[in-house]
């Protein structure tokens, strides 16, 4: 009797690559997760490491179509990306909290491909993200910055796209909460709600907000929510 050779989580991962890029990635996103990630995938993801080269090569093979992030217990976590509605509001906060910023609002303004490596939270890639000069100043100076940064923002914004299961979603606010983060901003666009998450406090839930104010964190910084419900 011939046994036949087990896969190392190297070999798994290099597997998955080419079907990744061989794929026709239609269809039900749930259903592609299932069938290109199932858990021995997953735990071989986890085992070969999941840091910024392994996320980098996955994310070519995959055209951007996943966002692969690592949870507090090292497992692999994988959705679809922004796309469609999702992307569009993801562009109309940059742009908005980009012109405070340039106008004296100071700090870094990183997008969703700014990932976060944080004791407790895992690797994870915010829809947007901004963290204040003096966290920023913690990085040092000059541009080798690691791509998972290893200070967590100040502020967060995730928007809940079509396949995002949205306790889930409440679930990683909380995170992020629970992490340093001084104020999150789940964006549900589907029902035009905002769930405003800080530290010591109940998440607060508001009904097609025209206009919100950030608050103390990011002082001046009034977001136009009449521009994102028309997107």
């Amino acid at each position: 009797m011939v046994t036949a050779p087990v896969e190392t989580p190297s070999e798994i991962v290099a597997d998955l690559i080419e079907r990744l890029r061989g794929h026709d990635l239609e269809g039900d996103a749930n259903a592609l997760i299932a069938e290109l990630f199932p858990r021995p995938v997953r735990r071989a993801l986890c085992q070969a490491g999941l840091g910024d080269e392994l996320i980098a090569a996955l994310d070519d093979a995959g055209n951007g179509y996943f966002l692969i992030e690592v949870d507090e217990n090292g497992e692999a976590v994988i959705t679809v990306g922004a796309g469609g509605k999702s992307a569009d509001i993801h562009a109309e906060l940059i742009i908005q909290i980009g012109i405070w910023l340039l106008a004296g609002g100071g700090g870094r303004l990183r997008e969703s491909a700014g990932a976060y490596l944080i004791k407790g939270l895992g690797r994870r890639e915010p829809d947007v993200s901004w963290l204040s000069a003096a966290r920023a100043a913690l990085l040092g100076a000059g541009n080798a910055l690691p791509q998972a940064l290893p200070v967590p923002p100040n502020f967060v914004a995730e928007v809940v796209s079509p396949s995002d299961d949205i306790d889930q979603q409440r679930g990683k606010m909380r995170m992020w909460i629970a992490n340093e983060v001084e104020v999150g901003w789940l964006i549900d666009p589907f029902d035009e709600q905002v769930h405003i998450y800080r530290p010591e406090r109940e998440p607060v839930v508001l009904d097609h907000p025209e206009t919100l104010e950030v608050g103390p964190e990011m002082p001046g910084l009034t977001i136009d929510f009449r521009r994102i419900w028309e997107l």
